[in-house]
Formats: C-alpha cells, sequence, structure tokens
C-alpha cells in the first residue's frame, strides 16, 4: 500500500516565522532574455489573463480517464473532487506542465504546480470555477539526474540509473531525512511505477491538501480528445516550448529557500545572495578583506627598534641604562610578536570557519553557481522537514510577483 502523507502538518522547524525578499531575474544567472522580455511586455497584467481565463471553458463534458493514475489512494478527497470538477463544462483547467523527472525534478517544478494551485484560487476570486493541473510529460534524456544535500551540506547528484534510489537517499541523510518521506518515496518509485506514474504519485501526493490532480499522457491527444483549453503556466525554464499563439499564460513563481543557519551567515559576513554566485573564493575575499590584519603590529615593531636605537645613542656603551633598554626591548618585541601570532591564529581560524560557512551556504543558495530552482531537487526540503513545508511555502509565496523571491525560514 502506498504510504499516504501526513496531513498535520507538524514541521520540524523552530519558529512559525518567515521572511521574504526579491531579486530582479536581471541579476540571476542563467535566464533567458526571451523570459525578460515576455515579463516586460506582461507588465503585472493579471486582469486580463484573469477575464481570458474566463472564455476557457471547455464546451463538451470531458472523460480524463486514460490520463488518471489508478488508485484513489494518491488522491485527497479534494483531488477527487477536482477530478470531477473538471470533467465538466464548467471549470478552467489551470496547468503546470513538468517533465517526469527523477524525484520530481529541480524545486521550479514544484513551484510551478504551486503558482497553478494560486493561480486557481485567484480565478476562484474572480467567480471562475478552476482546477490546479499537474501535466506530465515524459522526460527527455538530459534529465535523468537531480540533485541532493547531505546533511553535512555537501552537494551530490543521483542519477536514474542508481542502482538502488531509496538506500542511495538514505545513504546521503545519515538519519537526518524525513522517515515518512523516504518511505513514501519507496511506494512512489515501486517495481511496476513508471518514471511518468512515479511522477504523477509525488506530485499528485505532495499537493493533496489543494486538490491537485495530476495527469499524464501526450499533450496533443488531451487537447483534441477533451477539447480542453487550458490555462497555462509558464516558467523562466521552460517558456520558449510555449508558443505565442497560447490562449493564456501565468507566470510561474520563481523562488529561493533559505535556512535560519544560511541566512545568519550572510547577515554575519554583510553578503548577498547574488554574491554567492560568483564563486567561493570572490566570497573569501570579501570576507578577509574585512578582518583584522597584523600588519599594524609590525609597524609598531619598527618602531620600537628605532625608538631604542635612538635612546641608545643618548647613553654610553658602559652606562647601565644600555642593559635595561635592551632588556626592555626584547620583552617589547617579544609581547608584540606574540600578539601577531594571536592574531594571525585567530584570523585563520575565522577565515577557515568562514570557507566551510560560506562553502554549506552555497550549495544551498547557488548551488553549482546555479539558481537554486533550477539545480537543487525538489524534494530536498519535503526529505529535510517533512511534507509540511510545502503548507508553509505555499503561505509564504506571492503568487503574482513578477520577481524571483528570496524566502527565509527560521
Amino acid at each position: 500500500m502506498p504510504v499516504t502523507i501526513n496531513e498535520s502538518y507538524e514541521l520540524r522547524i523552530t519558529s512559525d516565522e518567515f521572511k521574504m525578499e526579491i531579486v530582479n531575474y536581471r541579476e540571476l544567472p542563467g535566464v533567458s532574455q526571451s523570459w525578460l522580455d515576455f515579463l516586460a511586455g506582461f507588465g503585472g497584467n493579471f486582469s486580463a489573463v484573469l477575464e481570458k481565463a474566463a472564455e476557457l471553458k471547455s464546451h463538451r463534458r470531458l472523460d480524463l480517464s486514460r490520463f488518471l493514475i489508478s488508485g484513489n489512494e494518491w488522491c485527497s478527497a479534494r483531488t477527487i473532487e477536482n477530478i470531477q470538477r473538471l470533467q465538466s463544462q464548467d471549470s478552467v483547467a489551470v496547468i503546470a506542465t513538468v517533465h517526469s523527472n527523477l524525484l520530481g525534478g529541480g524545486i521550479f517544478q514544484l513551484l510551478k504546480c504551486l503558482t497553478a494551485i494560486k493561480a486557481s484560487e485567484e480565478l476562484e476570486r474572480h467567480s471562475v470555477s478552476a482546477v490546479p493541473v499537474c501535466w506530465i510529460e515524459a522526460a527527455s534524456s538530459e534529465n535523468c539526474s537531480v540533485a541532493l544535500l547531505d546533511n553535512e551540506g555537501e552537494l551530490h547528484r543521483i542519477s536514474g540509473e542508481s542502482a538502488d534510489l531509496i538506500s542511495r537517499i538514505e545513504e546521503l541523510g545519515h538519519g537526518a531525512f524525513d522517515p515518512e518521506i523516504i518511505q513514501f518515496l519507496a511506494s512512489c518509485y515501486s517495481p511496476d511505477a513508471t518514471p511518468s506514474v512515479a511522477s504523477a504519485r509525488m506530485f499528485s501526493s505532495l499537493m493533496r491538501e489543494w486538490g491537485l490532480v495530476a495527469l499524464t499522457g501526450d499533450a496533443p491527444p488531451f487537447s483534441s480528445e477533451t477539447g480542453v483549453r487550458p490555462l497555462f503556466i509558464v516558467g523562466p525554464y521552460d517558456f520558449q516550448a510555449f508558443p505565442a499563439a497560447l490562449p493564456a499564460v501565468w507566470p510561474s513563481i520563481s523562488a529561493t529557500v533559505m535556512d535560519s543557519r544560511s541566512r545568519k551567515m550572510l547577515e554575519k559576513y554583510n553578503l548577498g545572495i547574488l554574491e554567492l554566485f560568483a564563486g567561493e573564493a570572490e566570497v573569501m575575499n570579501k570576507i578577509q578583506s574585512g578582518l583584522p590584519g597584523s600588519d599594524a603590529l609590525s609597524g609598531l615593531k619598527v618602531e620600537v627598534e628605532q625608538s631604542m636605537a635612538e635612546l641608545a645613542g643618548l647613553v654610553s656603551a658602559s652606562d647601565e641604562l644600555v642593559q635595561v633598554k635592551n632588556t626592555c626591548k626584547e620583552k617589547i618585541i617579544y609581547q608584540i610578536e606574540k600578539l601577531q601570532k594571536s592574531i594571525e591564529s585567530a584570523v585563520s581560524r575565522r577565515l577557515q570557519a568562514a570557507s566551510r560557512q560560506v562553502h554549506r551556504a552555497r550549495n544551498l543558495l547557488a548551488p553549482n553557481g546555479c539558481i537554486q530552482e533550477r539545480e537543487l531537487a525538489g524534494i530536498y526540503f519535503p526529505l529535510r522537514y517533512s511534507s509540511a513545508v510545502f503548507h508553509r511555502l505555499y503561505e509564504q509565496l506571492d503568487g503574482m510577483a513578477l520577481n524571483h523571491q528570496l524566502i527565509t525560514m527560521d
């Protein structure tokens, strides 16, 4: 039997507080000009999309049986209700297209699903019956691996050819990953499940609170057989694949999720997330430039030696003050050199600690120098925090923002 994800939403986070900031897409690496042009043309005109969406209702009753995964155990009561609503003539399908990538693919695919949910709710507020849909497309050969962080913050890539996927995940977690999510993944990837079915199970179950409907198969037959003219959720990584003639599109949420450790590291060293994309060496150079150096003490040592040399000219070689001067000089120089070594040692320890913190934060926030949502597997956050993380993200994400959002979980 498949594992039912706990719907109590008891999240293992020390506080309910979230913080959200925004970053302009133009400042992020890997964002296409076509996406920037689309957003500029869109201009935040959600009113026009809402008006178009109201005209997208089907003209006939739909039969979705061939596109649905078997077994109601993967669906909530709300999902089953939405399936029934979707098959009527009065509902608009709000579709987030995702690939059947390993473990659900990158975070951006889950964000598209959350966008479909938020867009559907916005339509409902405008008296348009809408159903959030996750359309599972076959994965391409380039989408056969995903990146996960282990419990030490090191980045690992898992391929679709992993001999034992679940054991590999457990190995990376070293007991820190949520056991319920691991069991859930084992059920999704049962021996009888194709990649598309496994992905449909994942998305349907992870978004069961909102009744997300997961469909599989080829999109053209779906449109021709059902007559559905959906509102599509489009994101920065698939926008070029969508023809300009689509009746209505809604820009997907884009976001980076921080943990409290990464946030505190950025605050401690006065860093911005954009600086992490430049590389660890650049970040460490900035941190080092702000730390105290021992150069001032080297100058002080030279001054002491010069002053003592001047004092030597004021007394004869036989004067007992010479011995006192030499003794005093040795003690001062000794203390200066001792303090100098202490500072150098402290700075070295500080830099070593900073290097570890920067390495870990960059692996989470800018893995491999890429935007987190593009590189890191979406399942990482449920593995780390439990399935309730989606409920928390849903509450904080702005479904009508046209910038990249920074979400901090404390």
